[in-house]
């Protein structure tokens, strides 16, 4: 029973919001942290995390740290380069 190919795909593709992109980088990004964290709490003696759920909140903090970090950096920058000299 041959079937074409088309027959799955939808009639037309939207492109993701910037909402959705959004999610999907930050999603991204704290899995990575998870994934991270919970590598050196395995395989180190210096991090001890008690639970998945701490390590989850540590990694959302980690990504929310980051995102003032840049922001606070671009601030700095752009008050220098307002400045001569």
């Amino acid at each position: 029973m041959a079937t074409e190919s088309n027959e799955f795909m939808p009639a037309s593709a939207e492109a993701p919001s910037n909402k959705q992109r959004t999610f999907v980088r930050y999603f991204t990004a704290i899995l990575i942290d998870l994934v991270v964290l919970n590598l050196f709490a395995e395989y180190t003696n210096k991090v001890l995390i008690d639970s998945f759920t701490t390590s989850l909140l540590a990694a959302v903090v980690l990504q929310i740290l980051l995102k003032l970090t840049i922001a606070l950096e671009h601030r700095v920058g752009a008050f220098f380069k307002a400045r001569p000299g």
